[in-house]
């Protein structure tokens, strides 16, 4: 025994019993790179880019509007005047635009419109801004060809600033 009243194996003992009774230390987290050198990972990782490539395969690509599409053109400049025989066009039956084509001389900075009416006075077009597409008087009025069923239909182009109608064409659709 030493000064104190304990013996230096009493104290060896006393720390292995403090020992004994203290709870064991946490063990270190797995770092990063250990987590991820498991091969459930790694499968895992491989199906879900294997899963992507093959959604982005089997999707089907967006569909682009067409860049140009055919259009029925029908002439109307033989049918010019209020008193000339009306002019019949087939127009087609299906969702090809027509182009309605004519002629009026113009005055430069006119304004224009133009109005169609079908044989029973029912408007289809009112008073819509219509610009030649050069200086001479040439129009083409892009319609859809449900807006004009067979029957007779009168095309007025109007200016802004004159008071009687710069054009009328009458036309049959068959």
């Amino acid at each position: 025994m030493n000064g104190n009243g304990f013996s230096p194996a009493s104290i060896t003992s006393s720390s292995e019993k403090l020992a004994a009774t203290q709870p064991t230390p946490p063990r270190p987290r797995a770092n990063l790179l250990s987590w991820l050198s498991q091969p459930a990972l790694g499968w895992c990782a491989a199906l879900v880019l294997a899963y992507t490539t093959w959604s982005g395969y089997t999707q089907p690509a967006p569909s682009t509007p067409p860049l140009a599409t055919q259009a029925h053109l029908l002439d109307l400049n033989a049918t010019r005047g209020p008193g000339a025989a009306p002019t019949a066009i087939t127009a087609p039956r299906n969702s090809t635009p027509l182009v309605l084509t004519f002629f009026v001389a113009v005055q430069p900075g006119q304004t224009y419109s133009v109005t169609l009416t079908s044989e029973s006075g029912a408007t289809i077009l009112r008073d819509l801004a219509i610009q030649p597409n050069d200086d001479k008087g040439n129009f083409f009025l892009h319609c859809d060809p449900a807006l004009l069923p067979p029957g007779s239909y009168q095309l007025t182009l109007s200016s802004a600033n004159a008071p009687a109608p710069s054009g009328q064409f009458q036309f049959t659709v068959r």
